[in-house]
């Protein structure tokens, strides 16, 4: 919400210029006011946002220039160049700032990849396999978790050892499918959506770090209980979609996105299956980003069927 409301800070800046242009005497400009619209941007803006408020600051400049019969070289051509100019190097911080943030997120995802992440994924769903059959109960699995993914970074030592983490989402399912219990070690809450499309969030009651980090303290593991209802379709996936921005910075929201595309889907005809649902949701984080792959993607739906008319 922050970022959107400093994103009309450019705007704003036109609109006092205009003002104090308005309310000051004729040989008062405000052309260096304008000129700090584009730079205020920059940060803020995406590349056509801070042309677009370079044109405008320039036109702005223009009319009142004219208002005032002050359009001459000096005061006139002067500083529309000089605007331009202006503009110019905006796109310019844009364009670095661009290149810096991408850079870091680069080396800040480093540490999710390569060997080492495969060891530490392996090692986890060894663990899972034995301990989901040993465990009475998903504090106790996620236990088993923890310690097969701390005798990992041990074994790798260094690094690996001191910062070696990996987040999960275990779900359980009553028998009768009519709860879902889950247990979020620092993963993107997964979405239920019910058999009108409606989507709900299953927020952890309490925040808990991901798993591999109890040598840095204890953490109580909460299990969350949820209703599963008949026709309900179980949501998850990665960060690489809560984290997909587009060209302005906004993430993807998928609990607002999903009822969209589900609903659209039911209007053509028939409801979404479970893979259309994914194959929906995977188009539209695609056009969010404008076709830019920044981070990888991994989705699952888990669906529960509708009871019969007579049941």
């Amino acid at each position: 919400m922050q970022l959107r409301r400093a994103k009309w800070i450019p705007l704003g800046v036109i609109v006092l210029g205009v003002v104090l242009d308005l309310v000051t005497p004729t040989d008062v400009t405000s052309a260096p006011l304008l000129m700090a619209a584009p730079v205020a941007a920059a940060p803020l803006l995406s590349l056509r946002g801070i042309i677009a408020i370079g044109v405008l600051a320039m036109a702005v400049h223009a009319a009142l220039a004219w208002h005032d019969g002050t359009f001459g070289w000096q005061r006139g051509v002067a500083n529309q160049l000089t605007l331009l100019a202006v503009t110019v190097l905006a796109v310019l911080i844009n364009r670095s700032l661009e290149g810096r943030d991408a850079r870091t997120r680069r080396v800040g995802d480093v540490r999710g990849k390569g060997l080492g992440a495969v060891n530490a994924v392996c090692a986890d769903l060894g663990a899972f396999r034995y301990a989901a059959d040993e465990a009475e109960d998903l504090p106790g699995l996620v236990a088993a978790l923890e310690r097969a993914l701390l005798r990992e970074g041990g074994r790798r030592g260094g690094q690996e050892q001191d910062e070696g983490f990996t987040t999960a989402l275990i779900a359980e399912f009553a028998d009768d499918l009519g709860v879902v219990r889950v247990v979020n070690r620092g993963h993107p809450p997964p979405v239920l959506l019910d058999a009108q499309g409606r989507a709900t969030v299953l927020e952890p009651s309490e925040e808990a770090p991901p798993l591999g980090m109890s040598g840095l303290g204890t953490w109580w593991c909460p299990v969350d209980t949820f209703p599963f209802p008949p026709g309900a379709t179980l949501i998850c996936y990665t960060d690489g979609v809560t984290e997909a921005r587009d060209e302005s910075g906004v993430f993807y929201d998928a609990s607002v996105r999903l009822p969209f595309l589900v609903h659209h889907r039911a209007l053509i005809g028939y409801p979404a299956s479970p893979a259309q649902i994914l194959h929906l949701l995977i188009e539209d984080v695609g056009h969010h980003t404008g076709g830019r792959i920044q981070d990888d993607q991994a989705l699952l739906a888990l669906h529960r069927p509708p009871l019969p008319p007579h049941a």
